[in-house]
């Protein structure tokens, strides 16, 4: 195989109503495709002093394709990466507030 077999991708595309950007950033992307160590990389680690997870405070749509494979790399990082997932913000520097949930406003959020 002679194409790119990097793992560590993370792709981030913003839409609008008659264009679409790619490699936006994170914060204001509405469509992530990524992989699991591109996001953990993104993420870090619990117990590590700077993690930023707040993009991912309102998924909507996780898919995991091919987890079969994933689990015999290492499923850690798909783990690692689920805990995060639609967790509180912990700043409200970057985050859109028409896009916050509910839940979040009435304190209901995972910590």
């Amino acid at each position: 195989f002679g194409g790119n077999s990097d793992d560590r991708f993370r792709l981030g595309i913003a839409l609008w109503k008659k264009a679409m950007r790619l490699y936006a950033p994170f914060h204001r992307a509405d469509i992530l495709i990524c992989s699991p160590l591109g996001l953990r990389q993104i993420t870090g680690a619990e117990g590590e002093r700077r993690r930023d997870y707040d993009f991912l405070s309102s998924v909507e749509l996780c898919i995991v394709d091919r987890a079969d494979v994933l689990r015999m790399q290492n499923w850690e990082h798909v783990q690692e990466v689920m805990q995060v997932v639609n967790r509180k913000p912990q700043g409200l520097g970057s985050i859109d507030i028409s896009c916050l949930r509910p839940q979040f406003a009435d304190g209901r959020a995972r910590e």
